[in-house]
């Protein structure tokens, strides 16, 4: 069983024992009124049927972690195992969310007026008058763009090569 399949097969036990232990809570109390229908599942069966379950996702996120852990990629010139590139992955995806939440301009510096209001002691009113502003932004909105692309492109490539490496490496299980 490669990584690939024993992920596939996690993801169905973890719906599984989400199943038997709703039977089981279910099951748990049981009515014995003559009016008061039978259990569709025992306690018991559904409780052993659990804990099998998570005997079998344990024993797959066991065998996943090691396989993780010591199958090598290569990325960019940069020898990695599997679990390095999962962490890198993880991070990219928060840089490009973080990226994506930068506030920008659309230019690195914007020059321009806006009215301001101020206390007129002749007048004894607030005037409004144009006040010259100046605003500057390290990353433009075109250079996060650009950001958010290379980043994806990164992730693109590193996650191609981690599922490529997921269908070929065994687990031992």
């Amino acid at each position: 069983m490669n990584i690939n399949q024993a992920l596939r097969r996690a993801k169905i036990l973890k719906g599984r024992i989400a199943e038997w232990s709703t039977r089981a809570q279910g099951a748990n109390v049981v009515n014995h009124g003559e009016n008061d229908p039978k259990p569709v599942y025992q306690f018991d069966e559904c409780q052993t049927a659990r804990k099998d379950a998570i005997e079998e996702l344990l024993r797959l996120s066991t065998a996943v972690a090691v396989a993780n852990a010591t199958k090598k990629v290569s990325f960019n010139e940069q020898e990695m195992t599997l679990t390095e590139a999962l962490h890198r992955l993880q991070n990219i995806k928060a840089e490009i969310a973080w990226l994506q939440r930068i506030s920008a301009l659309p230019q690195n510096e914007v020059k321009g007026t806006r009215p301001r209001q101020v206390w007129d002691t002749k007048e004894r009113t607030f005037q409004y008058v144009d006040e010259p502003f100046k605003q500057t932004c390290t990353l433009s909105t075109r250079d996060v763009q650009r950001r958010v692309d290379e980043l994806q492109e990164t992730f693109d490539g590193l996650n191609g090569l981690v599922e490529s490496a997921n269908h070929q490496t065994d687990i031992g299980v």
